[in-house]
């Protein structure tokens, strides 16, 4: 059986999205970074996601005055909680409705990794305190999940290591815990593969299944966590959310 129109639509508007990093090589960093989420927002998130999630950039927040580092992209569920302070997209937003993260590199190595990796596991333990969280976790633990966090970034340097499948599951397994995605376009991506821990999907230069399967894992896992968080907290209930956020 031949590729579906859709999966054919897919590898078009990823092509676009490579070839707009192709053609911003030659432009200052700071310039490459703004024009890298810019593309991959437009090509990709907006072509998938519906209409009840935004995009936007900053950081999260819990009640408390927790914060996050700066992401770099931040999705969330706008039938949560809107972002409180917004300048453009730029904005602090709830924790209790961002449902993903994703940091964007130009060029990704070992360090980068890693912090991304702390910035991770900052969101997902302190900003995301269990104890504290507005939402019902003591309730519902296994439905009221932290955010995903993931790394997106078209080049690498140094992270020989993960392009095989036996180092890269042993390093991976070994450094990373709060990351659930690492995706690195014309390479590999890595993902959890439920039991069997981590598994890698190689570049594959007339699909770029790469991407697609980091895209999604992703947005698959966006939908069903925004659901649950939405169902055992809202559905049919009241929450002095904004009281707790706003009021001294």
């Amino acid at each position: 059986m031949g590729r579906t129109v859709i999966q054919k639509r897919m590898s078009v508007i990823i092509g676009n999205l490579i070839r707009d990093v192709n053609s911003i090589t030659d432009l200052n960093q700071t310039g490459i970074k703004g024009t890298l989420v810019e593309s991959f927002n437009k090509n990709i998130l907006d072509s998938f996601l519906t209409s009840q999630f935004g995009i936007g950039y900053g950081v999260i927040v819990n009640h408390l005055g927790v914060q996050s580092d700066q992401t770099d992209i931040i999705i969330y569920d706008k039938r949560i909680l809107p972002p409180f302070i917004v300048a453009g997209e730029l904005g602090a937003y709830p924790i209790e409705s961002v449902v993903a993260t994703i940091e964007v590199k130009m060029k990704l190595d070992k360090p980068k990794l890693l912090q991304a990796e702390r910035s991770a596991k900052k969101l997902r333990n302190r900003v995301f305190d269990r104890k504290t969280i507005l939402l019902d976790y003591a309730k519902y633990p296994g439905m009221c999940r932290p955010p995903l966090c993931a790394v997106l970034s078209f080049d690498v340097s140094g992270l020989t290591d993960l392009d095989s499948f036996e180092k890269g599951k042993i390093w991976i397994s070994n450094n990373i815990k709060n990351l659930i995605a690492i995706c690195i376009t014309n390479k590999f991506s890595w993902l959890p593969a439920g039991a069997k821990g981590w598994s890698i999907c190689k570049y594959d230069k007339n699909t770029n299944e790469e991407i697609k399967r980091f895209v999604a894992v992703l947005l698959d896992n966006i939908r069903t966590i925004a659901e649950n968080i939405y169902y055992v907290n809202l559905v049919g209930k009241h929450k002095d959310w904004y009281s707790a956020y706003i009021r001294k």
